[in-house]
């Protein structure tokens, strides 16, 4: 049989492990995988490098439609492409609109089909003030909800807390869907932040210290609860801290839907890179000291943390 495409004389990574061989492609799917020579239309030759399946990142955000001087659909998904990423969901916020209705959905979905090289999904928000849209939305397409659960000072994307998203979590579950949550607890993390400020601490370890790990915990478990109470299935983002890790474990493993992400950079870089670095590396929540990014690791390859994602913006 001759195929569209041939790649040939690749190192196929696959679960089981690797081998030589080649990937056959037909109308732009995988047909077959085989240690043998295949025929196609057109070939190509690995030249024996590895080839991986794509990535999937489910965590990123392009800024467009509104903000495409940021970066937008048409670079933000190159790089991913250039990088192995085949596959982004793109995040309600940074855009203008930020998308948190249908008609701010359609805004984005025409900026993304007719400039994306890679494929993608969309998230939704949750806001303080369109209860009323997440039906629509989630029967519109898009793949989850996100909320933040801290005041990120952006009057486009408002946090939730309270009765708001307890019924947020009410009508997404209702609707089929899952809410990802940004946990970090609003009141502590605003009133240690203030604190510093207070006795003038301004310096670089000052931003880990007011958004500590207990501020990232306390958020996670006010989530579990919520979620609980109205049986929805919770996501929680960037989860920097292996007791944040533990807790969501714990709940999994008592009959809760629940998942989890870390992100890349709290596997490589630590609280001491901020000090050195500067604003570059200032991410919330916060880096965390070398011990926490040794036992995010340990998790990570015990298989308690479902994905790493970028976080890219």
């Amino acid at each position: 049989m001759s195929y569209d495409l041939v790649i040939q004389n690749g190192q196929i990574v696959t679960p089981e492990g690797i081998f030589g061989g080649s990937i056959a492609i037909e109308e732009g799917r995988i047909a077959e995988l085989s240690e043998r020579s295949l025929t196609g239309l057109e070939t190509l030759d690995a030249g024996g490098q590895l080839i991986l399946p794509g990535v999937v990142d489910l965590h990123v955000h392009f800024s467009e439609p509104g903000r495409a001087h940021w970066e937008g659909w048409a670079h933000g998904s190159r790089a991913a492409a250039a990088g192995g990423v085949t596959t982004v969901v793109e995040m309600p916020l940074n855009a203008i609109p930020a998308t948190t209705n249908v008609t701010a959905l359609e805004a984005k979905l025409a900026a993304a089909q007719h400039q994306s090289v890679v494929d993608y999904a969309l998230w939704g928000g949750l806001v303080d003030n369109n209860l009323a849209d997440l039906e629509a939305l989630a029967q519109t397409g898009v793949i989850g909800f996100k909320a933040f659960m801290v005041d990120i000072k952006d009057e486009s994307f408002r946090f939730v807390e309270g009765q708001v998203l307890r019924e947020g979590m009410h009508r997404i579950a209702r609707a089929g869907h899952f809410l990802a949550v940004h946990a970090e607890d609003n009141g502590q993390a605003w009133q240690r932040t203030l604190d510093m400020q207070e006795v003038g601490r301004l310096d670089r370890r000052a931003w880990g210290q007011a958004r500590s790990p207990e501020v990232e915990l306390e958020a996670i478990r006010t989530a579990l609860g919520l979620a609980q109470q109205t049986n929805c299935p919770l996501h929680v983002v960037h989860v920097s801290i292996p007791e944040g890790v533990d807790a969501l474990n714990t709940a999994r493993r008592q009959g809760q839907k629940v998942t989890l992400e870390t992100c890349a950079h709290y596997l490589t870089l630590s609280d001491d890179d901020l000090v050195q670095q500067g604003p570059e590396c200032k991410c919330a929540p916060p880096l965390r000291d070398k011990v926490r990014q040794e036992a995010l690791w340990d998790q990570v390859l015990a298989g308690e943390i479902d994905c790493i994602t970028s976080d890219h913006s």
